[in-house]
């Protein structure tokens, strides 16, 4: 929901991208921090763009 994409979508994030922050798992379920996901869209400004308009 922070990133505004779904979970699909940033398991193929992470496996095309390598610098994609990898997750902490509470059960089966993949967790990130906010400072995680803000450093990275700080690092990958266009890239914001582009997920919020590809729903």
């Amino acid at each position: 929901e922070y990133l505004g994409i779904s979970i699909r979508r940033i398991h193929n994030l992470n496996a095309a991208d390598n610098d994609f922050p990898e997750p902490e798992y509470t059960g089966r379920t993949p967790t990130w921090t906010t400072g995680q996901l803000d450093a990275w869209r700080t690092a990958h400004p266009a890239r914001r763009h582009n997920i919020r308009t590809q729903r």
